[in-house]
């Protein structure tokens, strides 16, 4: 009869080394970005909660043909709105987007970055500031990997309509 217990031979316990030591740093691999992604995800709601969201100052009725099919419609905001920089003599209305870095772009590609998202539509006659935007994104920060970095940024309210839809309506 053979009593000899087969966790006292090395190569048994070589084995059960490696695979704690592997599964110890699977934990540390998977854990830390996941602990970081739940730490900059918390602080993207703190940041959506104190100031995210749409602010209209004023409405704009437009006649039904600034919706149509035109060249450079877009389905989504209802009516072209070219970037200030783009803006021609004849646009009556642009917009300007602003990005500021929370937690800095890295230099790979998956690298956690956090940042603050900040649009405005303005009225060309008068310069007058017609809605801004705030919105918050968190991206990266995942596992070292073959897959696309995941992300996270403010949760829109069922229903809530994009800014350009809410400013401009047809008549």
């Amino acid at each position: 009869m053979n009593t000899r217990n087969p966790y006292n031979s090395i190569p048994a316990r070589l084995k059960m080394v490696a695979i704690i030591m592997v599964l110890i740093l699977l934990s540390v691999w998977w854990g830390v970005p996941a602990f970081n992604k739940w730490q900059a995800d918390k602080m993207v709601d703190e940041l959506c909660a104190k100031d995210a969201g749409i602010k209209v100052y004023e409405t704009v009725k437009l006649p039904e043909e600034s919706f149509s099919a035109a060249k450079n419609f877009s389905k989504i905001t209802g009516i072209y709105l070219p970037e200030k920089k783009y803006a021609k003599p004849t646009d009556e209305y642009y917009y300007i987007s602003e990005m500021q870095w929370i937690i800095p772009d890295g230099p790979q590609i998956g690298d956690l970055d956090l940042y603050r998202y900040h649009e405005k539509i303005y009225r060309v006659k008068d310069d007058k500031l017609l809605a801004e935007s705030v919105g918050y994104s968190r991206r990266g920060g995942d596992a070292a990997g073959p897959w696309h970095p995941s992300s996270y940024s403010c949760v829109r309210s069922p229903g809530a309509k994009n800014m350009n839809q809410q400013v401009f309506s047809s008549e």
